[in-house]
């Protein structure tokens, strides 16, 4: 976390009240970083509260009747399939482990989903299991 980052922003924004969405900061949000928003740009900032992706957004198959209406090339003795075609249990699982994060559902090799969950899981325990228990060694 840089302060200092946060007091240029609050000038830079207080220089030019009018103009709104110049600035874009994104990433995991933690409590100190919270904290130092609240306190530095309170009045001046929105904070948007991302969901992971839901299993209808990482499913390949169309289960939205109106997305599937909507198409052109949507046969009229297709939609009974398309409204009783649920997910297979094998897609449930992988979505149940791969969780919704988008990076390995837009990289769906196993090599960069194992790179990828090793280093979420290590960063996860380095920073965020050790800061909420500090005492634990």
């Amino acid at each position: 976390m840089i302060p200092e980052l946060f007091s240029a922003l609050r000038v830079a924004i207080d220089s030019e009240r009018n103009l709104k969405g110049r600035y874009l900061l994104s990433g995991s949000s933690s409590p100190d970083l919270l904290n130092s928003i609240a306190e530095t740009l309170a009045g001046r900032v929105g904070i948007i509260e991302m969901a992971p992706l839901s299993l209808a957004e990482v499913s390949v198959r169309k289960t939205n009747l109106l997305t599937q209406l909507l198409k052109e090339e949507t046969a009229i003795g297709k939609i009974p399939s398309v409204m009783n075609n649920p997910l297979d249990l094998d897609f449930i699982h992988k979505y149940w482990f791969h969780g919704g994060y988008p990076e390995p559902w837009v990289e769906s090799s196993q090599r960069f989903y194992d790179l990828w969950f090793s280093q979420y899981a290590r960063t996860y325990i380095d920073r965020d299991i050790s800061t909420a228990f500090s005492r634990i060694e």
